[in-house]
């Protein structure tokens, strides 16, 4: 399971080039070099498993105070699809959670089951409704 961020209030004129560059590290970059970690485990002869990455609902309307998360976790939701697809010939899921403001273990176990192999690629929001609003 991926789940790592790095959150800083900062609007527009805020983040520095460091700033941007340590977000995307964290919140981006780090999420497909721990999925190629996994899929290096899996090229032989281990078959299956669950990859979950977490995001957050930044993308569901405008945060213009964190503009380096915004930007960086929202590019999580398009690599789950590919990923998903790179990974479906080994048995792999790969899956990501937007959590909202409640806890999601329930979710979260039931996708990391056997129960779950047949979700693969999709972003579940999982927030009680609140990105509806």
């Amino acid at each position: 399971m991926a789940n790592h961020a790095r959150s800083s209030t900062q609007d527009l004129e805020g983040p520095t080039a460091a700033e941007l560059h340590l977000s995307w590290a964290l919140n981006t970059r780090a999420t497909p070099l721990l999925v190629q970690a996994f899929a290096a485990q899996h090229e032989d002869t281990r078959r299956g498993g669950r990859v979950l990455l977490l995001t957050s609902g930044q993308h569901h309307g405008a945060t213009p105070a964190e503009l380096p998360r915004t930007a960086s976790e929202a590019a999580l939701h398009e690599p789950t699809r590919s990923l998903a697809v790179h990974l479906a010939p080994r048995g792999a899921t790969v899956d990501c959670i937007d959590p909202g403001p409640h806890d999601t273990a329930r979710l979260i176990a039931w996708r990391l089951s056997d129960e779950a192999d047949w979700v693969t690629g999709r972003t579940t929001a999982s927030d009680g409704g609140w990105s509806s609003r």
